[in-house]
């Protein structure tokens, strides 16, 4: 068992080294920005959270990454437990298939800018987070497929997870460098990293309590999918995010920070 366990996951430190690696090779040059060094932490933040609410687009997206990944955290939470009791799967196997199914992210990065130009950037990034909940229904009847089967199709739905997550990270991101002025881009991007992994947590505990109440492990596990496609659904509630597809890219008024 502990041979599988040291099996299981060196590749995702190789991923993560090769990402690490095209990161550093694809920044760009250092831009110098405007700060008050007089200013105090809870300054920064308070201007953080004003820029983050005053800019729709992007306020918009915050919340529904919140949304997402406190359900994503729910159901992860939820399944570990599920798979181990309920499913057959020992640490080993389980930890193998979560681990293999990484190797979906990197193909996504590849496939972003091409999905991009395929399906436009509005369908790109709502469709993304659309799809998750449906890709992921077939998990919460794979206890009636024989083992091998079983993780396959356990490993297909969290290939495709993997790989539709990453493309919306970077629609996502690419959408607020477009969009967001230099000198802000530092405080929004962290601020919006704060609702959405301030919510994993929360996510993770809220889990916990859904799969030991009376709708049990499943009945928990359901009501995370149903998330995730609220979370894709808070998206098109944006009459911004809507029209991305026509902004080309371009500050359009009344959304963007201006310098």
């Amino acid at each position: 068992m502990e041979r599988h366990l040291s099996l299981a996951f060196p590749h995702q430190a190789v991923l993560y080294a090769l990402a690490l690696g095209h990161e550093d090779a694809s920044r760009g040059p250092n831009i110098s920005r405007n700060c008050n060094p007089n200013q105090s932490h809870l300054s920064d933040i308070a201007d953080g959270v004003n820029l983050l609410w005053r800019n729709e687009i992007q306020r918009t997206i915050a919340i529904a990454a919140g949304f997402f990944n406190l359900f994503h955290t729910a159901f992860l939470t939820i399944f570990t437990v599920y798979a181990l009791k309920e499913l057959g799967f020992d640490s080993a196997s389980f930890g193998t298939v979560v681990s293999v199914v990484g190797l979906a992210g990197l193909f996504g990065a590849l496939c972003a800018p091409r999905m991009i130009n395929l399906l436009g950037v509005r369908t790109a990034l709502t469709g993304s987070l659309l799809a998750i909940g449906p890709i992921g229904i077939p998990i919460l009847f794979a206890d009636h497929f024989p083992f091998l089967q079983r993780a396959a199709l356990i490993a297909g739905c969290l290939a495709a997870w993997d790989f539709l997550i990453v493309v919306h990270v970077i629609v996502e991101q690419t959408v607020r460098q477009a969009m967001v002025a230099n000198r802000h881009l530092s405080r929004i991007t962290a601020t919006t990293r704060f609702v959405s992994w301030g919510a994993d947590p929360v996510g993770a505990l809220l889990g916990g309590f859904a799969a030991t109440s009376i709708v049990g492990s499943r009945g928990a596990l359901l009501i995370c999918l149903l998330g995730f496609a609220s979370s894709g659904a808070l998206l098109l509630t944006s009459k911004g995010i809507r029209g991305l597809n026509a902004m080309d890219f371009r500050p359009i008024d009344g959304h963007t920070i201006s310098d």
